[in-house]
């Protein structure tokens, strides 16, 4: 899906480059599109899902948010159906709504003053169309019925009235990788603690996108504590992105259990590799994390991707907003997993950070097998030291550590751990 239309403050029309609105939205087919200008801004609505998997069919959402850069990505689930039609209008000067119908009749909003939250009209139908005015109170919802003769239309109460009710709304992020023909995504969603909703952290999107990787808020946990998630992961096409990687070349996605203040990965959740020889696709499923033996502690989760290319110039990292009312998660469908079951670490690790090249931000992980003094230094290519990010003693375990190299010039740096007698480094490249 591309831009170029322009409209200045007289209303005349121009032209300019094209700008692929959905990439990284993570879907293959992005269709029936609805656009207004509000604020002097695009913003753009539609349908997108996967041309074979057709349980990936959601409303998005994209607003631009200066003369050249675009928001995130909002993508509004149905809980379980498919969302069929989409419709967007501006509200007065700076304001817009819009709303999706699914295949069951549903309807649902979202305003500009609260994107987050997600809302069922009073009418139903799977073909909506939005009409917006000065304001909210002058702005409803209309659908077309064609499910038996004599087709009709109906009409909602005005959206200021419909806002006045309200469901919970399930929360997620995605994260997704594209360059040219290669398009991944990894989402989360509904993770709550105890039955409780847990948020994600609100960052830039460009500070996310540039770590490459998206977190939960803190959250205390205890032995008794249960967390339920769900994650799903995809390619917008299968068989363009076997073609776009090359022999040696992969891209990962982790799902971890983050110890939120020494940084060390209690538990690895979920891995996934793509390459030119796998590509897999996994549909939203449904876990309990049964956290006996964890004790008292203060954890996040996380979502990271290590892109590994021979040439990464190009590739693009985005954040999906992910939004549905419902929770889909039913109390007989979890699959369990027990936090005990976490394998020790036995051996020595330092892995090649994430991402690489980098800018400013990049992760280094590290593992130890026993209780140490381990030091993490920086180095240039002539040796000399930068700075240094770890020096203290350390339990066994797994770890991340943050580097940020906005100060520094680019270039290719080393990094390098010590520990008994485990010494290994690493190249990475800045690129500013």
């Amino acid at each position: 899906m591309y831009h170029r239309l322009d409209v200045d403050g007289n209303n005349a029309v121009t032209f300019s480059n094209a700008c692929e609105v959905s990439q990284g939205s993570g879907y293959y087919v992005n269709t029936n599109p609805s656009i207004t200008l509000s604020g002097g801004l695009p913003k753009v609505s539609w349908i997108g899902y996967d041309r074979v998997v057709t349980y990936l069919q959601n409303a998005l959402f994209r607003g631009k948010t200066g003369s050249t850069t675009w928001g995130s990505v909002y993508t509004y689930g149905t809980s379980g159906n498919n969302a069929v039609s989409v419709s967007l209008d501006k509200v007065g000067p700076s304001g817009y709504f819009l709303s999706y119908g699914d295949d069951c009749g549903d309807i649902r909003y979202v305003k500009s003053t609260s994107p987050s939250t997600v809302r069922y009209a009073d009418n139903t139908g799977s073909y909506v169309q939005v009409k917006g005015g000065p304001d909210f109170n002058n702005s409803f919802i209309e659908s077309f019925h064609n499910e038996s003769l004599p087709f009709y239309f109906s009409s909602s109460s005005t959206v200021s009235v419909l806002g006045k009710t309200n469901t919970e709304t399930i929360s997620g992020r995605g994260l997704n990788i594209t360059k040219g023909g290669l398009g991944l995504s990894f989402n989360l969603k509904d993770v709550r603690l105890d039955g409780s909703q847990v948020d994600f952290n609100e960052e830039s999107d460009s500070a996310k996108a540039q770590r490459n990787f998206i977190e939960t808020r803190a959250f205390s946990v205890g032995d008794n504590s249960e967390l339920t998630y769900s994650y799903s992961y995809f390619t917008s096409d299968s068989a363009k992105v076997l073609k776009s990687l090359k022999d040696g070349e992969v891209v990962n996605y982790s799902l971890d259990l983050v110890d939120a203040t020494s940084k060390e990965v209690l538990k690895n959740l979920a891995s996934v590799s793509y390459s030119n020889k796998d590509v897999n696709k996994k549909r939203p499923e449904y876990y309990k994390l049964l956290l006996k033996g964890i004790g008292n502690r203060t954890v996040k989760l996380r979502i990271s991707s290590d892109v590994s290319l021979t040439d990464a110039s190009g590739v693009v990292s985005t954040i999906a907003k992910i939004y549905s009312n419902g929770s889909s998660l039913k109390k007989n469908s979890f699959i369990e997993v027990n936090y005990s079951d976490v394998k020790p670490v036995v051996e020595y690790g330092l892995s090649q950070n994430y991402p690489n090249p980098f800018n400013p931000s990049t992760v280094i992980n590290y593992q130890i097998p026993k209780a140490s003094k381990v030091t993490l230094k920086i180095y240039d290519m002539l040796g000399k030291e930068v700075t240094t990010l770890v020096n203290e003693y350390k339990e066994q375990g797994r770890y991340s550590v943050e580097f940020n190299a906005s100060r520094l010039p680019s270039g290719t740096y080393i990094y390098e751990i010590r520990t008994n007698d485990f010494v290994k480094s690493g190249k990475m490249l800045l690129l500013k």
